[in-house]
């Protein structure tokens, strides 16, 4: 689960606040590498739209992270490296 801003949910939320974003069936821990379409409820939407999805991939030895925000009208990409 995060805590979006809300310049990403589109609500009328006050300066600091934020609103739930979730993806479902998270692992909790994960082993050298990980692969997963993860289905995803985008902030403000009261149920899953079927047309979202997270693909996170994660290498332990590298130590990066990169999820991908995929919807109907394109593909978002965040990267994160563990220093």
């Amino acid at each position: 689960m995060l805590g979006v801003p809300e310049r990403f949910a589109g609500g009328d939320l006050a300066d600091g606040q934020t609103e739930e974003a979730a993806a479902e069936n998270v692992p909790a821990t994960v082993g050298d590498s990980v692969s997963l379409f993860l289905p995803w409820q985008a902030p403000g939407l009261a149920g899953l739209d079927d047309e979202q999805r997270l693909d996170v991939n994660y290498d332990k030895k590298s130590g990066v992270l990169r999820i991908r925000h995929i919807e109907p009208g394109g593909m978002t990409t965040h990267t994160c490296a563990r220093a």
